[in-house]
């Protein structure tokens, strides 16, 4: 091939990936919703348990609709499960991100899609377990987290179509 077309080729592929939308960029920021918990002054060992709502608003712009509808303490010390950076991101799960501010990370943790249902049951080939997938319009889902005073922001994210990104669905500011 000659150096003509081959550096035609660099120039188009150069331009399909830095002139093309960013995914997270063309998207409007969703907007963020006051989390009210009602938590005592002085509080220690609550676990914070919210259940929200998700329904899929649109399958062909992929937008979600994310609602809180139960808030509810409890008493008690949760084992540490979270991670400090997300984790290899996987499609049925949505993520969420805890922060003590805007740019500061606290930790986070994942909790499996209610619209994307993996259930496992004994295949015929030699006894090995199947998958199949069920897909859901809407469903409900439980965030639990220790309750940490230095706690201001919710974001639940989902995967992206391409499942390499997060993509926030829900963004809340927690009101102490």
């Amino acid at each position: 091939m000659p150096r003509k077309k081959y550096f035609s080729m660099l120039i188009f592929l150069v331009s399909l990936i830095f002139c093309s939308p960013h995914p997270l960029k063309t998207t409007p920021q969703t907007p963020l919703e006051k989390l009210k918990l009602n938590i005592p002054e002085n509080a220690t060992d609550k676990i914070v348990f919210l259940t929200f709502k998700i329904s899929l608003e649109d399958s062909t712009t992929d937008k979600h609709l994310v609602t809180l509808i139960n808030s509810t303490l409890a008493e008690g010390k949760l084992k540490i499960k979270s991670f400090k950076e997300p984790v290899e991101i996987e499609k049925n799960y949505l993520y969420f991100e805890l922060s003590a501010d805007r740019n500061g990370v606290k930790n986070y943790e994942r909790v499996e899609n209610p619209l994307r249902m993996v259930y496992e049951y004994p295949g015929e080939v030699n006894g090995q377990l199947a998958k199949a997938l069920i897909k859901n319009k809407t469903g409900d889902f439980v965030i639990r987290f220790q309750y940490d005073s230095s706690m201001k922001y919710l974001i639940i994210y989902k995967p992206g179509i391409d499942s390499l990104i997060l993509k926030p669905i829900y963004r809340g500011e927690i009101i102490h």
